[in-house]
C-alpha cells in the first residue's frame, strides 16, 4: 500500500474504532488490543496511546480477537507521523498548485532540516506534528480569494483590508480606524502618558494594537514588511522578557498574534514582503 491509501485508511479506521471496541466490550474481550490503540488498564477507559506500526501487520496470538483477525488475514499499513505529514504536504501541493509555496518549501537550511525530519523526543515529534497542521492550514488560507480571507478573518475578530484606505498605516504595520471613538487601551495608555507630563495627540502603544478592537490588518506590500520588521524587533528583544513568567507569557502571545494575522495575508504579498525583509533589512524605525 502506499502512504496515501495508508493515510486514508486511518482515517476509516479511526471513524470504525469505536464499533470494534464496543464489539470487544460486548463479547468480554479484553486483551491488550495494541491494533486499536489500546493497552492495559487504558482498554477498560478507551484511551488512545502512541502506535507501534510492528503491531499492525502481523497477529501472533492465537486466542480471542487475534485469531479471528488471523482467519480473516486483512493487509493493514504501517503508519507513521512523519508519512502522514509528508502525505499531507504531497496532497495540498497537488490540489493547490501554487508554485510560491513550493518554493518557499525549497528553501531549506539546517533549522528547516532539524524541525522537520531529525530524529527527537515524542514531546518534540508532538509539537512538529502540530506545527506542520497548523502550516497547512495557513497555506490553505493564504491562498484564497480577499474576499473568502476576510470571511474566516471576521470569524477570528480580525479586519483584515486590501487597501489602507480610510485607515491610518501605523509603524508596527496595523492599520487604525482612528476615526472611532477611543478604546480603553487608548485611554489607558493616554492617561498612563499624562502622569509623566505629556500630552499625545495618538496612541502609540504599538505592542496592545493586537489587542486593540480598532486595528486591522491591511494587506499592502509595505504594511506588511513593516509588521515583519515590528517582528523582527520583537525577537531580537527576548532577553528583556527573561526573568518574569508574566513577561515571557505576554512575548510569545504577541507573536502568536502577530503570526495569526500573517497567516491572513496573500502569500504572494507576504512573500514579497519577506523578500523586501531580507533585501533591505528592518524598516529604519525598528532598528535596534
Amino acid at each position: 500500500m502506499t502512504k496515501r491509501a495508508g493515510y486514508y485508511w486511518f482515517l476509516s479506521f479511526i471513524r470504525l474504532r469505536d464499533d470494534i471496541v464496543n464489539y470487544l466490550v460486548s463479547a468480554d474481550n479484553f486483551p491488550p488490543v495494541q491494533a486499536l490503540f489500546l493497552s492495559e488498564p487504558q482498554v477498560k477507559f478507551r484511551k488512545l496511546y502512541s502506535l507501534n506500526p510492528s503491531h499492525l501487520t502481523k497477529f501472533s496470538n492465537s486466542e480471542g480477537a487475534w485469531a479471528t483477525m488471523r482467519q480473516l488475514n486483512p493487509s493493514l499499513p504501517s503508519i507513521t507521523v512523519s508519512g502522514l505529514r509528508k502525505t499531507s504536504e504531497q496532497y495540498t501541493d497537488r490540489t493547490l498548485k501554487n508554485g510560491l509555496i513550493t518554493a518557499e518549501k525549497a528553501q531549506h537550511n539546517w533549522g528547516t532540516y532539524r524541525r522537520n525530519y531529525a530524529a527527537g523526543n515524542p514531546q518534540g515529534a508532538k509539537e512538529n506534528f502540530s506545527a506542520a497542521l497548523d502550516t497547512l492550514m495557513n497555506q490553505g488560507i493564504a491562498t484564497r480569494a480577499l474576499s473568502e480571507r476576510v470571511k474566516v478573518a471576521d470569524e477570528l475578530g480580525i479586519d483584515l483590508r486590501g487597501s489602507d484606505e480610510g485607515v491610518d498605516l501605523l509603524l508596527n504595520g496595523l492599520g487604525c480606524r482612528s476615526q472611532e471613538p477611543p478604546t480603553d487601551i487608548e485611554l489607558r495608555f493616554i492617561k498612563k502618558q499624562k502622569r509623566f507630563g505629556r500630552t499625545p495627540k495618538a496612541c502609540a502603544d504599538f505592542s496592545h494594537c493586537v489587542e486593540c478592537s480598532k486595528s486591522c490588518v491591511v494587506e499592502t506590500l509595505e504594511s506588511v514588511w513593516l509588521l515583519l520588521s515590528f517582528r523582527h524587533a520583537i525577537e531580537y528583544g527576548k532577553p528583556l522578557y527573561i526573568g518574569s513568567v508574566n513577561a515571557v507569557e505576554r512575548y510569545e502571545t504577541l507573536l502568536l498574534k502577530i503570526d495569526l494575522r500573517l497567516g491572513l495575508v496573500d502569500e504572494a504579498i507576504l512573500k514579497k514582503a519577506r523578500v523586501k525583509l531580507q533585501r533591505e533589512g528592518v524598516a529604519p524605525v525598528w532598528q535596534i
